[in-house]
């Protein structure tokens, strides 16, 4: 969910939590399954024991009656996730990140323009159109507060290795040990197929060693704090992004594609993305982290770095003359098509959310191509798998991870050149 303002919804639970966090309990125990009983009602968490609490998080997907799937780790702290990487890495097979082009060739596989077999004319990330998922490590609740909650994603390296998906976003929150933790919602919606951040860069970096030449994944990072005032979660600080991108380094080591790697010599970012992305070549095997805010977070992440300079994720601009303008999240591009399709041809890559779980599966399938047809280039959805109950679920038309995007691709571009 994105947004700067909190709706009436979001202040009705923060109103909740207020009262609960009134009570003063020694410490506040996470459900298992992060029960809720409604928007503005949220059930309280027993003072050192677990209770359940009605639970409102999940958005019309499978898997809500039967709760957690058994690979699920939820907040109840008694299951948590590898302790963080201490940054000593072995990488396989990317590109180094040198400079924006990388090596002229990876023994690993990828060349410069594609995979091995390839040698047709030079291919670049912005050509594709491809599968993402909104708020990826979801999983509904056993009753949801909301039913936008009503949706359940499989783990990530099951999501990338099986389901296409080349898009994943993660909500963030600051754990008080100094790690981050991803989930959607303290309490009300916390249930997660990973939930400490490096764990979920372990499977990342796992299935990229195992897949060197895949398409780049963008990934979105989303300041999850609105309601983080109860331990042993707070407010993320300015200073923790420089934590959250020393996660990111350690983690992906030289996988990372960072602003410094698209902008080289260019003045701006806009300027880098006018003269044209990297080769594909240059990116297989690598992930773009944004930042996905446009208000105070993205303010205390663009401080003493212009235009992202030194730093690990690109961030969501307002426009196309921001200075780090690259990479956009806006989130309807059915019905702000026209704004997708200008920034696509000027070069800017663009991710839209094209359904919801609280959405019937008519408008579910309108959005969706509407949204292929405007030209997005990352389709963020919550059925990127068949749901039972439900005949709509999102795959590209040819059933490829990824296709020629129908706005910018060029005359040479096939799905099988971008994977």
């Amino acid at each position: 969910m994105e947004g700067d303002g909190r709706s009436p919804y979001h202040r009705g639970m923060e109103r909740d939590l207020s009262e609960s966090a009134a009570m003063k309990p020694s410490r506040l125990a996470w459900p298992t399954r992060s029960p809720r009983r409604g928007p503005h009602s949220v059930a309280l968490c027993l003072f050192g024991a677990l209770v359940a609490c009605d639970d409102p998080s999940a958005t019309g997907e499978d898997g809500v009656a039967d709760g957690l799937p058994d690979d699920a780790v939820t907040l109840d702290g008694a299951s948590r996730d590898a302790a963080p990487t201490d940054g000593a890495l072995t990488v396989d097979g990317p590109p180094d990140s040198s400079g924006p082009d990388g090596p002229a060739s990876d023994a690993a596989g990828p060349s410069p323009d594609g995979p091995p077999s390839d040698t047709g004319p030079t291919l670049h990330w912005n050509e594709g159109q491809a599968r993402g998922t909104h708020n990826s490590t979801h999983v509904a609740p056993d009753r949801p507060v909301h039913p936008s909650h009503a949706y359940t994603h499989a783990p990530l390296t099951t999501q990338l290795a099986e389901q296409g998906v080349r898009q994943l976003e993660l909500d963030v929150h600051h754990h008080e040990d100094g790690h981050f933790e991803v989930f959607h919602l303290p309490v009300v919606d916390a249930g997660t197929v990973c939930q400490r951040l490096s764990a979920c860069l372990d499977e990342l970096r796992a299935w990229s060693e195992a897949n060197p030449a895949h398409f780049p994944v963008m990934v979105w990072v989303e300041p999850k704090d609105e309601l983080d005032f109860v331990p042993p979660y707070g407010p993320i600080r300015p200073e923790h992004y420089d934590d959250l991108d020393a996660e990111l380094r350690a983690g992906l080591g030289p996988r990372l594609f960072t602003p410094d790697d698209l902008r080289g010599d260019h003045a701006s970012l806009p300027e880098a993305v006018a003269s044209g992305w990297p080769s594909l070549g240059a990116m297989r095997g690598r992930f773009l982290f944004a930042l996905l805010d446009s208000g105070e977070a993205r303010d205390h992440y663009l401080e003493d770095h212009p235009a992202l300079a030194g730093r690990a994720m690109f961030a969501n601009p307002d426009g196309p003359d921001d200075p780090f303008a690259a990479v956009f999240k806006i989130n309807n591009a059915a019905s702000d098509h026209e704004r997708v399709g200008e920034l696509a041809r000027q070069g800017f890559v663009v991710t839209s959310n094209i359904d919801g779980a609280d959405s019937d599966d008519e408008t579910n399938a309108a959005r969706r191509d509407a949204s292929l047809a405007a030209g997005a280039h990352f389709l963020s959805s919550d059925f990127p798998a068949p749901v039972e109950g439900r005949a709509y679920w999102f795959e590209l038309p040819d059933g490829a991870p990824v296709r020629c995007n129908p706005i910018t691709a060029s005359p040479d571009c096939t799905a099988e050149r971008l994977e």
